[in-house]
């Protein structure tokens, strides 16, 4: 009586052929259960696993690994039977091999295609092997040769390896959408279904769709885009075993240059904008954009801003930012006062973190920087305001609304994070109300 139940579907191989043992999981992983009974992962390379599956069969004994049947055998399509023949160390193997066709590891005569099919096999693990198993010592010098057995990834698999592995909370929701979005496009307009597929001129096309797309949009439009695809090749480039000629192909990467960043003139927010704004804000967006407003702050600065850095009942803010990443000595003092109403709203945030404005997609965790940007447009849309206003153009109206008061240029540039000489950065450390008029001139600014 046969074996009630669902039977197990097994993996199967680029030629549609069931790799017994092996199995798929829902995850896009391979595995096997071993004699002991523990599971053994493979990754998520089909091709890859396979090979990973065929070498471990043999080696821990779990099944002997044979030709006698189908599921045992790695085949090649039907015009590629025969051995390679554009490659002349391959021939001249092939021409001077007469035989006997004998595997060595079983002792068994098997026919010819069946034989070459296992040396294909064994060398994509390795021609010293499959020198030893076909009794050909020429074979252990082409060890160069088990890529031409192995096909191109796929951009498909490319862009999944990046977007499994980077799933939210790793990465924001709309980042991860966009990493899906983005590529695909780049493997439609490209017309690329393989890396194999991508050639110079069809990168370049792809470049040039995107800027002639962008119309008014400005450059980061454009930079996002190139930024998001160099980032899954890069990945792919590092987690996956690529072919070398695959890996050839992806340094195509370098004709995705980054336009520019624009260097127009800075955008300043209307004090009735700004309210409009804060009307439709919630208790966290509201304290951040009153932080930024009353600190001159960027993005970077509301996201790296910790509880330690406020004097709640001094109502001063001190803290040293790194103006470049790759520049320690590059550290600059931030001080600030604090207006009443922006100490209102930051009584109003939970202090379950570190950070006072934490990433609402991950436990405390540090907010990314592109976030207050994105909420800050969205809040803009929601006033109806049509114009662009980047969350940039807080700090850009608080240095000009001090400037404007007549505040000495050492208070509102302190104040905006920038170096000077004449003060000493320690003694702004101990005295943050250095910055009082500066701060005081923004608020009558934009609430009289």
């Amino acid at each position: 009586m046969g074996r009630r139940g669902p039977q197990t579907d097994w993996a199967v191989d680029h030629n549609r052929e069931q790799v017994v043992g092996l199995v798929e999981r829902k995850d896009g992983r391979f595995y096997a259960i071993g004699k002991d009974g523990k599971h053994r992962t493979f990754g998520k390379d089909r091709t890859e696993a396979i090979r990973r599956f065929r070498q471990w069969e043999s080696s821990s004994n779990n099944r002997k690994v044979t030709i006698t049947g189908p599921t045992q055998i790695y085949h090649l399509p039907a015009d590629k039977q025969r051995l390679v023949a554009d490659h002349p160390p391959m021939r001249r193997v092939a021409e001077q091999w007469t035989g006997p066709y004998v595997l060595r590891d079983t002792g068994k005569k098997v026919d010819e295609v069946q034989f070459w099919n296992r040396v294909r096999w064994e060398l994509q693990n390795d021609p010293k092997r499959a020198a030893q198993k076909a009794g050909i010592p020429e074979l252990a010098n082409l060890a160069k040769l088990a890529d031409r057995f192995r096909e191109s990834a796929t951009l498909a698999s490319i862009r999944d390896l990046y977007t499994n592995d980077k799933k939210p909370p790793v990465i924001t929701p709309d980042e991860w959408n966009n990493s899906r979005t983005w590529f695909d496009e780049f493997a439609s307009v490209t017309g690329a279904r393989t890396v194999a597929d991508l050639t110079h001129d069809k990168v370049r096309h792809y470049r040039e769709t995107v800027k002639a797309n962008q119309g008014e949009r400005s450059n980061s439009w454009v930079r996002a885009r190139f930024g998001k695809v160099t980032t899954i090749i890069n990945y792919a480039l590092s987690e996956m075993n690529l072919i070398e000629s695959d890996r050839t192909t992806l340094a195509l990467k370098a004709l995705l240059k980054k336009p520019p960043k624009p260097k127009g003139r800075p955008i300043e927010i209307q004090p009735k904008e700004l309210k409009a704004i804060l009307k439709n804000a919630n208790d966290f967006d509201t304290g951040m954009i009153l932080t930024a407003a009353n600190l001159c702050f960027y993005p970077v600065d509301i996201v790296r801003l910790r509880w330690d850095m406020l004097d709640l009942k001094a109502k001063t803010m001190s803290f040293d930012r790194e103006k470049s990443e790759h520049m320690a000595s590059s550290a600059v003092v931030r001080v600030g006062v604090l207006w009443d109403r922006t100490m209102r709203a930051l009584k109003k945030l939970p202090q379950t973190s570190e950070f006072v404005f934490p990433s609402p997609y991950g436990n405390g965790q540090q907010l990314e920087a592109q976030t207050p940007h994105k909420r800050f447009s969205k809040l803009v849309r929601q006033a109806g305001i049509t114009r662009p206003l980047p969350f940039s153009c807080l700090r850009d109206t608080g240095q000009t609304a001090a400037a404007q008061a007549g505040v000495p240029p050492q208070q509102y540039q302190c104040l905006a994070g920038h170096k000077f000489p004449g003060v000493d950065d320690d003694y702004i450390r101990r005295n943050p109300m250095f910055v009082k008029d500066a701060c005081a001139a923004i608020e009558k600014h934009y609430f009289g």
